[in-house]
């Protein structure tokens, strides 16, 4: 077999021992490759990012009403601090990049991105399989 099939048959951890703290610190280093792209794409529409953001409860009204990049992100990093299941993970994910469907445009085509390498880099490196609906 070559290496692509022997690591999609291999069984993962189960989803019950996934250790929360580790799938964090993926998510956040998947995140952090993308903050240069990010920032760039907030900056174009940064008054609707604060807005839909603040609709779904990611960040506070002070920081919609006086949104920076850093403050965004901050919060939603943030925000993993107080999930304590692999669930709570996912939809904490799930309420971030839907947010990039509500916006449209390249933050779909970002949204889908950061998704599929968030799962892959997670899958890949503690044997996870992350379950992010968009």
């Amino acid at each position: 077999k070559d290496l692509k099939n022997q690591l999609h048959s291999q069984p993962g951890i189960d989803r019950s021992h996934a250790d929360t703290t580790q799938v964090v610190k993926c998510i956040k280093r998947v995140i952090q490759k993308y903050y240069p792209n990010l920032s760039e794409l907030f900056a174009i529409t940064m008054e609707t990012v604060a807005r839909e953001m603040y609709a779904v409860s990611l960040i506070p009204h002070a920081v919609e009403r006086n949104a920076t990049f850093e403050a965004i992100m901050g919060c939603f990093l943030s925000g993993f601090a107080f999930t304590l299941k692999l669930e709570d993970v996912e939809k904490h994910c799930e309420k971030f990049l839907k947010v990039f469907y509500q916006i449209g445009g390249q933050f779909v085509n970002a949204a889908n991105i950061i998704k599929q390498t968030i799962q892959e880099t997670v899958r890949d490196e503690l044997g996870v399989q992350l379950n992010i609906n968009l």
